[in-house]
C-alpha cells in the first residue's frame, strides 16, 4: 500500500521526482475503480455528474485482491468513495482497513483518509508523516500536513 499513499507522508503533497511513480500508481488506482459520467442534463437533484463504481474486473490489476469492497456515500458536502481493504493488508507494517476519497463535485476541496485497525501501532505510522511549507496564490506561504485522529485511527490529508 506504500506505493499508493506515500505521497501523503510528504505534507500531503508528494511533490518531486521520487513521488512521480507513486502519484501515477495512486491515480491509476482511483481511475480504474471509480467512474464519473457527465449527464446530458441535470437530474432531479440538479446534479450534472453521476458517480459509480467500476466492475471488479476493471479494478487496477495487482490491487483488486487487496480490496474487499468499494461503496459510494453522498452527503451535503462530499461525494465519498470508501474502499474497504481485505484482511491482512498493511501500510507501514500496520493493518489498514479503509481508504476514503472525498471530493466536492463541481468545486474544489476534499480529503484522502487512511483508516487503520484499532490494534494498529499508529505512532510507528504517524512518525513518517512530515509537515511541508507550501504556498498558494490566495493564502500565501503556510505549513501543510496530514491530520491524525487518535479516536478514529485515521490519517487525513485535506485539500
Amino acid at each position: 500500500m506504500f506505493i499508493l499513499f506515500a505521497w501523503m507522508e510528504d505534507g500531503c503533497i508528494g511533490d518531486g521526482p521520487i513521488y512521480s511513480s507513486i502519484n501515477e500508481h495512486h491515480n491509476k488506482f482511483i481511475d480504474r475503480s471509480m467512474k464519473m459520467k457527465t449527464l446530458a442534463e441535470p437530474n432531479a437533484n440538479g446534479d450534472i455528474y453521476e458517480f459509480s463504481i467500476a466492475p471488479r474486473s476493471q479494478w487496477a490489476p495487482g490491487y483488486s485482491p487487496l480490496m474487499k469492497d468499494i461503496s459510494i456515500h453522498t452527503n451535503y458536502e462530499y461525494t465519498e468513495y470508501h474502499i474497504k481493504f481485505a484482511d491482512g493488508v498493511k501500510y507501514r507494517e500496520q493493518p489498514i482497513t479503509e481508504y476514503q476519497y472525498k471530493f466536492r463535485p463541481e468545486s474544489e476541496g476534499g480529503a484522502h483518509v487512511l483508516k487503520f485497525a484499532k490494534n494498529a501501532d499508529m505512532q510507528s505510522v504517524w512518525k513518517h508523516f512530515k509537515t511541508r511549507q507550501t504556498s498558494h496564490w490566495m493564502d500565501g506561504v503556510f505549513d501543510q500536513k496530514a491530520e491524525f485522529d487518535r479516536n478514529d485511527n485515521t490519517i487525513t490529508c485535506v485539500y
